[in-house]
């Protein structure tokens, strides 16, 4: 296939390079997403009859699952591990 198409199969590293790269897009993508959805409910959060295990409750079930959706199949670079 690559040969009739006149292009050279990418190399293993290339296609890992490609792949962190979608992978840090992704996790920036989900950081903007749940500090969009923080601010939404901020006055939610800012709200002073709410006890702070409601608080925490909020943050759980609205911010949480949008910030961490599929971050089990995202891979770690060191420097994101130590960070």
């Amino acid at each position: 296939m690559w040969k009739d198409l006149n292009l050279r199969k990418p190399s293993e590293l290339e296609v890992w390079k490609q792949y962190q790269i979608r992978i840090q897009e992704e996790i920036k993508s989900r950081l903007t997403s749940g500090n969009a959805y923080y601010h939404l409910v901020q006055n939610l959060l800012s709200y002073s009859l709410l006890t702070k295990n409601i608080m925490i409750k909020i943050h759980r079930a609205i911010i949480l699952p949008v910030v961490l959706y599929g971050c089990k199949t995202w891979s770690l670079t060191l420097r994101e591990k130590l960070g």
